[in-house]
């Protein structure tokens, strides 16, 4: 009837997919029949030429949707009812200028509520309300907004009290309510911290003793790059062996990327060093390790020259560090 209805009293039939009927939330019999009961009101309504609605004291717990067709209406009367929620087609009541929800168990607004840009008086005391959408600051011809009785939202009585004087009383400013509770929600809403880093450095540097002229050049370069660099020349001072041990293995679990360096495949085959890239791509293989291994090749060192294990791997020549560079930040770095 009420598709009917519409098509008949509008100049330009809307698309006929606003005009299909809409389903029905699961409902307690006594909370159907409070809904057909809205529904008939909003036919008489659209009937009659209406301009106002009133749906209180129904013990509704939803809204019909089809209230979104209802263009003309400038008040909707909706308090002391069990709603919930409001269905965002409450927003396509452009005419609207006074909307009563007290008394109810709302605890959100739908955003779409922006979209009543005539509305100037908004009545929401005693719900449930938890937060405030952004939209509502889009209610720009707001002068009465009622919101004692929904303590969640953090607002001072005082902001909330109405002025009575000689010729009447006068509302608070719905502006200056909505600017404290917005800038006090900002002042709340904590900065979300950043993930915390596992690892200690960025890159493990893994070289035998003849290589550490190239290494120390490859860890100076990384290190004024802002690179956290774990090489053992630099880290460990004088150490007994089983100290020594431990230490390499603290670092190279706490280290995201590993650096080979090498002028030969004697040097990278050397048991140390093999030990410490054996190990690295162990971890990487059992997904413990989200870093990447990378060879850098020093004189006549070729790809072709290193085991098969690393040449499955990135390497680099070892003159080219500045894109070596860009490869571990492309990667991830501290």
């Amino acid at each position: 009837m009420l598709k009917q209805i519409i098509a008949a009293q509008s100049a330009k039939a809307p698309p006929p997919s606003t005009l299909l009927p809409r389903p029905r939330p699961l409902m307690r019999e006594k909370e159907q029949a409070a809904y057909d009961e809205a529904l008939k009101r909003m036919e008489a309504c659209l009937r009659n030429g209406s301009t106002g609605l009133d749906l209180s004291n129904l013990g509704l717990t939803h809204v019909p949707p089809e209230i979104g067709y209802l263009k003309a209406l400038d008040s909707v009367f909706l308090q002391n009812n069990l709603l919930t929620t409001l269905p965002p087609e409450i927003g396509q009541l452009e005419a609207l200028t006074g909307l009563y929800l007290a008394n109810n168990q709302l605890t959100t607004l739908p955003p779409e509520i922006g979209g009543l840009k005539a509305l100037e008086d908004l009545y929401l005391f005693n719900n449930q309300l938890t937060s405030l959408p952004k939209e509502i600051g889009q209610l720009n011809a707001l002068k009465d907004l009622v919101l004692e009785g929904n303590d969640a939202l953090g607002l001072p009585a005082e902001l909330l009290q109405r002025v009575w004087t000689q010729s009447g009383d006068v509302p608070a400013s719905p502006q200056d309510i909505l600017a404290f509770y917005f800038s006090n929600k900002a002042q709340q809403t904590p900065t979300p911290a950043a993930p915390l880093d596992r690892y200690a450095y960025d890159v493990f540097l893994s070289v035998k003793s003849q290589d550490y002229p190239h290494a120390r050049v490859a860890e100076a370069f990384l290190r004024k790059a802002g690179l956290r660099v774990f090489f053992c020349e630099q880290e460990l001072p004088e150490m007994g062996n089983s100290d020594y041990f431990d230490a390499i293995d603290n670092a190279l679990e706490g280290a995201r990327h590993m650096l080979v360096v090498t002028s030969s495949r004697e040097h990278v085959m050397s048991q140390w060093v093999k030990k410490e890239w054996q190990t690295y791509l162990n971890e990487k293989l059992s997904g413990r390790k989200s870093g990447n291994l990378v060879t850098l090749l020093f004189g006549k060192m070729t790809i072709g020259d290193l085991p098969l294990s690393l040449r499955q791997h990135e390497a680099r020549n070892g003159e080219d560090l500045a894109s070596l560079l860009n490869y571990f930040r492309a990667r991830g770095t501290q």
